[in-house]
């Protein structure tokens, strides 16, 4: 081949690379990408694992605290229900009325004092006038 032909042959590939840039780049960027993502990965594979068994355990927390958030409200729900039974069972005997009012201070009383039934039934007893059966029996 002359040195002519080798001109010609190389001008025709240099007018083709120009009209036909973003094939080069794809194909380069390809081969890029096939030798990055050729490499040992394992490193990646563990870090993924680990964020899984992360969120696994995060989840498990989460559910376990809902859990028992829904325990200690339904258990508060119990302990209104009974306190606000015997207030009124205790008001009937006397034809006194419960008021709205006074069954959202039992409420708020049985929130705040979850934890400590006994202080509650303390509470309760000398806010409303009725003896309570607990120190009594002592």
């Amino acid at each position: 081949m002359s040195f002519l032909a080798v001109k010609h042959t190389a001008q025709k590939v240099w007018v083709w690379c120009k009209n036909h840039t973003g094939v080069l780049l794809a194909a380069t960027w390809a081969l890029v990408l096939l030798f990055v993502l050729r490499r040992d990965d394992s490193a990646a594979r563990e870090v993924l694992e680990i964020r899984k068994e992360s969120h696994k355990k995060e989840m498990k927390a989460i559910e376990k605290a809902h859990a028992e958030e829904a325990k200690i409200r339904e258990e508060n729900l119990e302990t209104f229900h009974k306190t606000i039974s015997k207030i009124e069972e205790e008001y009937e005997k006397e034809n006194r009325v419960l008021t709205r009012d006074k069954k959202k201070r039992v409420k708020k009383l049985v929130e705040d004092f979850h934890d400590n039934p006994e202080e509650l039934t303390e509470i309760v007893s000398i806010m409303f006038g009725i003896p309570n059966e607990d120190k009594n029996s002592d």
